[in-house]
């Protein structure tokens, strides 16, 4: 049956033109063998839908069920061989899964037997029935049934011949012999026929005891199946818990063994725990991907593509895609049936020829037109030892090896003429961006040369790149004013250039412990690697202070190259530890910000979308309201001028429920202002105290009829009629016990609950109160619940209005259960906002399923809520704001985040995004892991004989 974990036993791919049919047959044939009584099917059986309209989302979901499937059944015929569709689902099968569960079911296309050729590992060419896919992928004869004398245009599935052969395809399905399952299909039916004569005699004896002891034994049969579930069910969820907390623990030293025991968690039990796990474990870390125990040397991006080429030494070259690792080509050309033993690469400039620098001191030219099938097409040999170092400059080839530097015009590339020799060096060679000059350096110096004339070279200038021992690797900037060298002094120096002939140390080395640089496209950014085992990103922007912006992670042994992908988006790195690794230096995790614009100069202190989520009222410090057009929050713009009116700090804006109508709270003011032209708007009226004592509004919500408005005004508790908002009147007040400057009120969505924040200096916690307001009326104080340390600076509560989110002070969120407002329950333990500075403010997604935390010290972070008593964070806290994030506003769709900061800048960020469930989360952690558990670590959560070890990552 299918392995645990796994939807499908077996996936059917068959032409729908010649076996549509049979293939039904089969999969009901397959369905019914071995069935026990009291189940609908004895295998899930999957029918591929080839032959349909070619559509992306049509491949996308077959390939889901090919990775959920065990085996796979190829009806082959003739029409199937020249199917595309079958053809390429053979393709991902033998890519992705085990050639060993491939069964072949052979229904037309060869006269004669079946012949497998051993020597080709293919099939007779006469066998026209066989796929053109399957042609070398085979390491063996794979299982094959002949269908062909049972199917004809009088097929009939009751046909004996055609029931022996299911049992063929059917037994490697169930795990068992063919006569073994013969015989327990035989049995199974016996008990089946027997159960219906021995019902049908009872019923006709007594009627009422045989109905009785029926129901009786099926719910026995039932009750035993559903305990032995349970008992399953109990075992795979503790064992999820123990794999999700070693992943916890692994998370921040061994992000790739984290995802290694989130993924065996997530295929054991595919739970939301399990999930949201794992998606913390793949949003912590710049990791891609992992390509593991393929011998890496070097690793470079060509310049113009995705395409990476890895030099593994002794083992030739692979080249890989980097937006899709998984068919890398492999490269060895030496003339010999022997490997070429590769110690340089180099791609042209556009990236259609290599250049490979052996140890036998040749360089091998490949022609990669078709990355595919890439041809060599020419040979240098300038030595008679191993080559280092190779560069391209336009038809020039630069070659380091044995000790010497030779220049070779390559414009015809199948024959290489050699130009010049540069003398006695060993160190690497390397053009600037144009191609006119070369450097090259040798135990002591380096060089820069004039290579105009590749075939007369002229010295430039000689200098020494280091402070003692040789040049390692140097880069130019793509802008060709400054250069980067390094080398075995671990020093990493930036020079000037600006003057060829006298080049300028920029400050002092950047100390890291490296020997290979590597630049970025923009010149911006400068990538060390590290014997230390960690590759640091350096900002270069101020070349006489370079600044280190991230250090990234995960490599177990010293990194011996960087290179960046062509759009700068990818760094590859290659290490001792024998893994290529892809890291992505773009944050791609939400929240991503979209725009950011200043809002004149303004402290921004207040936030607001209408119900349409189209406008956004933004509230500054001195007292004007903004309204900004965020149908594209990609481009937001302004509307119209700033609305003024109020006297002091701006605290709050809130639209009525219709959108038509803003109010706007400041200074001891509310004014109300009809904003159905936003362009144009209109004020309505002012309420609130005047003279020198007067108070400050302090918060301002409308209630869900919007008839009613709710302000907080030095402490008190307000409720006011606006259902006229020309005429507003306050309605009814209550001391809300808020002393001092604190100032925040969250209403529930269907307005019957609401909680205010409290300074209180009387007290050792800070709680939140809690108001029943079923009756807007008369609002009841029925509790307290959200304790801080400090005071209470923001609140929310879920659109359920059964969780109320509290940020204090004290830089901790407290998440408490409001059901029943009486009785508020604190879920889990308060965590954090990662600095551990202030929360300013927060705010639940409209699904409910996120929370959004802001601090003072500028960041946002998000979080899971899938389990409220554990949130997780989601991805990498982001800097929002150069100083506090004093507000923030989530779009009622709750796609677009908005972002307030005492910087007076406006950021709007993109919080919505695929949907996480459609996301193949196990083939991520695959690539980024490298691999799954090997047995060792199986046995170590699984015992030998519940579950066996299973490779859950194919390579």
């Amino acid at each position: 049956m299918a392995a645990s974990g796994l939807r499908y036993a077996a996936f059917i791919s068959y032409s729908t033109d010649a076996d549509r049919q049979l293939a039904r047959s089969l999969r009901g044939e397959l369905h019914r063998f071995n069935r026990p009584w009291y189940r609908a099917r004895a295998l899930r059986v999957f029918l591929d839908h080839a032959g349909l309209a070619a559509s992306p989302g049509l491949w996308s979901s077959i390939t889901a069920v090919l990775d959920q499937s065990e085996y796979f059944i190829l009806l082959a015929s003739t029409e199937a061989a020249a199917s595309s569709w079958v053809n390429r689902e053979i393709e991902y099968w033998l890519d992705h899964k085990s050639a060993e569960r491939l069964l072949i079911a052979i229904t037309n296309g060869t006269d004669g037997k079946i012949v497998w050729d051993a020597t080709t590992k293919t099939f007779h060419e006469g066998m026209t029935c066989i796929p053109p896919a399957l042609h070398g992928r085979l390491p063996e004869q794979p299982r094959c049934i002949d269908l062909r004398e049972v199917r004809s245009e009088n097929f009939s599935a009751q046909d004996p011949r055609f029931k022996e052969r299911v049992a063929e395809l059917a037994a490697p399905l169930h795990g068992i012999a063919k006569d073994d399952l013969i015989g327990a299909d035989i049995r199974q039916h016996r008990i089946t026929r027997l159960l219906i004569r021995a019902t049908v005699a009872t019923l006709t004896v007594l009627t009422l005891l045989a109905a009785a002891t029926t129901v009786v034994a099926i719910n026995r049969a039932h009750f035993a199946e559903t305990k032995r579930a349970e008992a399953e069910d109990q075992r795979n969820l503790a064992t999820t818990r123990l794999l999700l907390q070693e992943a916890d623990r692994a998370r921040v030293d061994d992000p790739r063994a984290a995802a290694r025991l989130g993924a065996v968690a997530l295929w054991l039990r595919d739970s939301d725990a399990a999930r949201a796990g794992l998606r913390e474990t793949m949003n912590s870390t710049p990791i891609a991907t992992t390509l593991h125990q393929i011998l890496p040397v070097r690793a470079k991006f060509a310049t113009t593509s995705p395409t990476l080429a890895v030099h593994l030494g002794g083992a030739g070259v692979a080249l890989l895609d980097a937006t899709n690792t998984g068919k890398p080509t492999y490269l060895n050309w030496n003339g010999t049936d022997q490997q070429e033993q590769t110690e340089a690469v180099d791609f042209a400039a556009d990236g259609k020829l290599l250049a490979l620098g052996n140890r036998d001191g040749s360089v091998a030219l490949v022609d990669l037109t078709d990355r595919d099938r890439p041809r060599q097409i020419g040979r240098a040999v300038p030595h008679g030892s191993g080559v280092k170092s190779v560069a391209f400059s336009g038809s020039t080839l630069a070659i380091e090896g044995g000790g010497e530097i030779v220049l070779w015009n390559i414009a015809d590339p199948a024959q290489p003429q050699r130009l010049a020799s540069l003398g006695r060096q060993s160190g690497p060679v390397t053009f600037s961006p144009g191609g006119r000059t070369l450097m090259t350096a040798t135990s002591q110096h380096s060089y820069l040369w004039d290579v105009t004339d590749p075939a007369t070279p002229r010295q430039l200038s000689k200098f020494a790149a280091q402070t003692s021992g040789p040049l390692v690797s140097a880069g130019f900037t793509p802008q060709g004013d400054m250069l980067m060298t390094a080398g075995f002094d671990n020093l990493v120096i930036l020079w000037d250039v600006t003057d060829l002939s006298a080049p300028r140390q920029l400050g002092p080395p950047v100390t890291d412990d490296s020997r290979f640089v590597a630049i970025s496209p923009d010149g911006q950014t400068l990538a060390t690697a590290s014997d230390d085992r960690t590759v640091s990103l350096w900002d270069i922007s101020d070349p006489m202070a370079p600044t280190r912006e991230r250090r990234l992670t995960g490599h177990t042994g010293p990194v011996v190259s960087v290179s960046f992908s062509p759009d700068g988006l990818t760094l590859a790195t290659t290490s001792l530890d024998q893994t290529v690794m892809l890291w992505r230096l773009s944050d791609s995790s939400l929240p991503r910000k979209v725009s950011q614009r200043p809002i004149a100069n303004r402290a921004v202190t207040a936030l607001a979308f209408a119900p349409g989520g189209r406008l956004l009222g933004v509230g500054t410090a001195d007292g004007a309201v903004l309204l900004w057009e965020t149908t594209d929050p990609g481009s937001p713009r302004a509307i119209g001028e700033p609305i003024v009116g109020h006297a002091g700090e701006l605290n709050a804006v809130a639209f009525s429920p219709s959108g038509t109508v803003l109010a706007s709270a400041g200074g001891p003011h509310v004014i109300i202002r009809d904003i159905a032209d936003p362009a144009r708007p209109q004020a309505l009226s002012s309420r609130g105290e005047d003279g020198p004592y007067a108070g400050t509004m302090q918060a301002l919500r409308f209630l869900p009829d919007g008839t009613k408005m709710v302000t907080i005004l030095d402490g008190k508790l307000q409720i006011w009629d606006v259902g006229d908002p020309r005429r507003p009147r306050t309605i009814v007040e209550r001391d809300a016990s808020m002393q001092g400057p604190a100032h925040r009120l969250a209403i529930a969505a269907d307005g019957r609950v609401m909680a205010t924040a409290s300074r209180s200096l009387n007290t050792l916690e800070f709680p939140a109160t809690i108001w029943d307001s079923t009756d807007p009326t008369d609002p009841t104080n029925v509790s307290q619940a959200g304790g801080h340390g400090k005071w209470i600076h923001a609140l929310d509560f879920s659109p359920d209005g059964k969780t109320l989110a509290t940020g204090g002070d004290d830089g901790t969120v407290v998440l408490v259960d409001v059901t029943d407002p009486s009785s508020p329950r604190q879920l889990g333990q308060p965590f954090t906002h990662h600095s551990g500075s202030m929360v300013s403010s927060l705010l639940f997604t409209p699904d409910g399923n996120r929370l959004i935390t802001a601090s003072e010290d500028g960041t946002i972070t998000a979080w899971d809520l899938t389990d409220m008593a554990t949130p997780r964070r989601i991805g990498q806290q982001k800097r929002a704001h150069t100083s506090k994030v004093s507000a923030m506003a989530i779009s009622p769709e709750g796609r677009t985040l908005a972002t307030g900061g005492d910087d007076g800048k406006l950021t709007l960020w993109d919080i919505g995004g695929e949907n996480e469930e459609d996301v193949d989360l196990m083939k991520q952690a695959c690539a980024f892991a490298g691999r799954g558990l090997n047995e060792k670590e199986w046995y170590q959560y699984f015992d030998r004989a519940a579950l066996p070890h299973r490779n859950i990552c194919p390579q």
